[in-house]
């Protein structure tokens, strides 16, 4: 499991299987990251972990410089194409940012953390983002509600689903291992089978999130439930949205 990622976000099942994400609610949480922090062009973002850049792109169009970076080179290929003078995008491990006081803001969103088998290198990933930020800048770290994960795993240990996009066909097994939630995805086209790739994530607690970012020298400023940055709820919020100022 230790480098799964590598392999399983540079394929095109992974983008087919995640073809769905929904490009309106990162618009709308972006715009809502941008008014909570009342920031205004122009100012610099690092998007850690940007995919092919959905978020990024958004980020530029309300007017700010952006550089987005992630380890897969299909999805930043993909992300260039759509690279200017103020929207960039680079292959790079987020465990080894060398950035130095250079941007505003840098963000983790979309539960792009807690991948790695050891949590040391959870810590690598704040303590770049830490480095990257001007004194008195923002990190912004979007994060699942592991309790809501647990509780609902506690009632059924191993959840199964069938997922269909287009000729592929995604049998997906999750489940509670070893303090991460994991889970199995089986391949198939056209009813052949193709492959078996593995996720996970490991269950930090809200409480756990802000002593690994506090840590890192940062002071939390706000911990919100879901993308509308209503107060976190452990037992109803869907999601764990952390702000943190150097």
């Amino acid at each position: 499991m230790s480098d799964w990622f590598s392999s399983w976000f540079d394929t095109e099942y992974y983008h087919a299987l995640y073809a769905h994400r929904d490009t309106n609610e990162a618009a709308f949480f972006i715009e809502n990251i941008v008014d909570q922090l009342a920031f205004h062009p122009p100012k610099k973002i690092l998007e850690i972990a940007c995919g092919k850049g959905r978020h990024a792109k958004h980020f530029n169009r309300l007017g700010f410089n952006v550089l987005g970076v992630d380890l897969s080179r299909k999805s930043i290929k993909e992300a260039q194409k759509m690279q200017t003078n103020t929207l960039q995008f680079q292959v790079q491990d987020m465990r080894n940012l060398e950035y130095k006081q250079s941007f505003d803001l840098a963000t983790c969103l979309f539960t792009s953390f807690g991948y790695f088998d050891s949590s040391l290198d959870d810590q690598k990933i704040v303590h770049g983002a830490y480095n990257a930020l001007k004194p008195g800048g923002f990190f912004v770290l979007d994060f699942l509600n592991a309790h809501l994960v647990e509780n609902a795993l506690r009632d059924k240990p191993l959840q199964t689903g069938v997922i269909k996009r287009g000729t592929y066909r995604f049998e997906t097994k999750k489940y509670i291992a070893s303090s991460f939630v994991k889970k199995s995805i089986k391949v198939f086209d056209n009813e052949e089978f193709k492959a078996e790739f593995h996720e996970q994530v490991r269950l930090y607690s809200a409480k756990e999130l802000r002593a690994l970012i506090e840590a890192q020298g940062f002071k939390i400023r706000a911990v919100y439930g879901n993308y509308t940055l209503e107060k976190f709820d452990q037992e109803k919020s869907p999601r764990c949205v952390i702000f943190a100022v150097k």
